[in-house]
Formats: structure tokens, sequence, C-alpha cells
């Protein structure tokens, strides 16, 4: 008489094993889904622009009066008049740019551009790199205006910055948060891979 457990026949292993592999495919195809959905809410959450901030469009847009609704295939959020008219555009480069840390951290500009989305000016909202790095940064006013004029479409392009002297990577680091806003590939990478 056979003792053999029909459980443990070929036929019985393969079909398990395809089942838990679809299984594991089921929870994999979940997961990216998930993952998905939270990256775009992130984004859009990203996108919305602090009130607060008006008061710093201002300085360039004096009529500014609110920021639209961000669009979802548009990186620039509309600053509008008083009458609900476009005078500019507005973004800023984080979530993008915290990926890039500086001397000790990362930081998060709002640029603002004209009507024609050509950058009107830029503003430092926060960084968490030194004071000091930060306050040498400030207190040189070219390193902001770099970027003046250039049409947004150009700002992605990862190209040699002008840095300030004695903030080197925090500087650097602010530029290439603002090229990574903008698509730049490989932003964060600083240095080459040893080979």
């Amino acid at each position: 008489m056979s003792s053999a457990n029909p459980s443990r026949t070929p036929g019985k292993r393969w079909r398990r094993s395809v089942i838990a592999a679809g299984r594991l495919a089921l929870l994999a195809a979940a997961f990216f889904c998930i993952h998905h959905v939270q990256r775009d809410r992130e984004w859009t959450a990203a996108q919305v622009l602090d009130p607060a901030w008006l008061a710093i469009v201002r300085e360039l847009l004096p009529e500014a009066g609110a920021f639209a609704d961000p669009a979802p295939d548009d990186p620039l959020t509309a600053v509008l008049d008083a009458q609900q008219e476009t005078i500019g555009w507005v973004t800023q480069t984080a979530p993008e740019s915290l990926a890039i840390t500086g001397y000790s951290g990362p930081s998060t500009l709002l640029v603002i551009f004209d009507r024609t989305r050509h950058v009107r000016g830029t503003r430092l909202l926060s960084s968490a790199d030194t004071a000091g790095h930060l306050a040498m940064i400030t207190d040189t006013p070219a390193f902001f205006t770099q970027w003046n004029d250039r049409p947004a479409a150009s700002l992605g392009a990862l190209e040699t910055p002008d840095t300030v002297s004695g903030a080197t990577l925090t500087s650097e680091a602010i530029a290439r948060g603002l090229a990574a806003r903008f698509g730049a590939a490989d932003a964060a990478e600083w240095f080459p891979e040893p080979t």
C-alpha cells in the first residue's frame, strides 16, 4: 500500500507556486499603485503655495493678490491680481530640492516669473544649512539674480552656477535644487562615481 501524500505531487506543487507568485504579483501591483497615488498627492500638496508668501511675491509683482489653484500639468502656479487676471507665475523648488544637501542641509527657493514666464527673481524660503553660509549668500544679491530674465523652459539645464566664495557647497546646492525642480537629471549627484 502506497503512503504517498497526494498534496506533494508535482502538479499540485506547481499550481501552489503559480498561485503564490500570482498573489505576490498582485501585492506588488497594489504597492506600486499606492506609492504612485501617494507621490502624486505629495506633489500636489507641494505645488500649493503658502498664502503668506504673497508678501514676498509682491516685492517683485506689487499687484499680486492671490495664487491660483495649481494645475496638475503645469509646474508653475499663476499669480493673480485683484481682478483675478494672471500677472505672473511662481513656484518653489521643493520637493525636488530637498534631495540636494549643501554644506549641512537642503534649501528651498521661491522662483517668481513675469507674465511671459521669464524669471523676475528668486527668494530663499528655507534652508537647513548653517547660518554663516546662508548669511554669505544672502549678502551676495548677484547670486539670486543670476537667473533673472531666463525663461522657465531653460532652468532645467544643469549648468555651472555662479557660486558664493566661502559658501560654495550651499550656493551650489541651491542652484542644483532649482535645476532639479525644472527637470535636471542627476542634480543630486555632485561627484563622479569612483572607477
